[in-house]
């Protein structure tokens, strides 16, 4: 992804999770917006 850090088998950036978050998204949101993520898959 154009050099960027993206979550292990997928195609999903650090920078795009980070910004939900920051935007105050939770991470229950997150997964539930991405279901193939598991909570393991990224520590918030």
């Amino acid at each position: 992804m154009f050099g960027k850090s993206v979550i292990k088998g997928t195609r999903i950036t650090v920078e795009h999770i980070l910004c939900k978050l920051g935007g105050g998204i939770t991470p229950d949101e997150i997964i539930e917006d991405h279901p193939h993520l598991k909570k393991g898959n990224y520590s918030a």
